[in-house]
Order: C-alpha cells, then sequence, then structure tokens
C-alpha cells in the first residue's frame, strides 16, 4: 500500500521510519563499541583547592570580603597557613581559618601554596584584596 507524502514535501512517510532506524542502529552501536572509562578523580589538592575557593572566590581571585590567594607566593601562603595552623585556641573558639588549617598535613599547606602561588600570574592588582 503506498505512502501518502509527508505534507509540504514529496516524501513519503517511510523516509523518516527509516533515519530514525538508522539513527537508533548507530547510536546503539557506539554504546556497544566505546567501552566505558570513568573520568579521573581530580587531584588532592584539586579537592582542597575548591574547599578554599568556596570563601576565597573562582580560583582563589579573593573578593571584598576575603583575600586573594592568587598572586602571592607559594612561602607566603605556607607561612599564613602554617601560622593559622599553630593558632589555636584553648577554649575552641579559634578563627574559621584555624579549623581548616588544622585539618591540612604539611604536604597541603606545601601543594596549596603551590597551586596558588603558580595560578598567581598575570592577576589584576586591583583583585589582591587585603591580606590577613
Amino acid at each position: 500500500m503506498p505512502h501518502a507524502p509527508l505534507p509540504g514535501t514529496a516524501l513519503p512517510l517511510r523516509v523518516p521510519r527509516a533515519l530514525g532506524a538508522l539513527l537508533g542502529l548507530l547510536l546503539l552501536g557506539a554504546c556497544v563499541t566505546t567501552p566505558a572509562v570513568p573520568a579521573a578523580a581530580p587531584a588532592r589538592v584539586e579537592r582542597l583547592a575548591a574547599a578554599c575557593n568556596g570563601c576565597h572566590g573562582p580560583g582563589g581571585r579573593g573578593s571584598e570580603a576575603m583575600p586573594s590567594l592568587r598572586a602571592r607566593s607559594p612561602e607566603w601562603i605556607a607561612t599564613r597557613l602554617e601560622t593559622w595552623r599553630s593558632s589555636a585556641t584553648p577554649d575552641g573558639r579559634d578563627h574559621v581559618m584555624v579549623r581548616f588549617a588544622r585539618a591540612l598535613s604539611a604536604e597541603d599547606v606545601a601543594e596549596l601554596a603551590e597551586h596558588y602561588g603558580r595560578s598567581g600570574l598575570n592577576v589584576p592588582a586591583d583583585t589582591l584584596g587585603e591580606g590577613p
């Protein structure tokens, strides 16, 4: 039985079904032949930096309320983190940075300092904010 043409075209209805079937086969073939590769987990320093960026802004750029971590030397960042780590008070009413810094290992401090020290190139001076 002949199929009626699609409205506005001279193509029979069978063409869209054939095209759908072809696309379905192509997609099925892609799924079958492409092995699933899990995404690599972010490096530990990237996960730690993401926590820092929660307050210090994207890429540690800082804001009016928070100082920038970029354009600081790795030595400055490491010194600040070590100062925060060692400034715990007996009553536990510490600055939030003390609690974050105490959770870092010496290796974490070094990696974060290097991470933000590297990322600080070409940062406009007006985005630095005040240091703690």
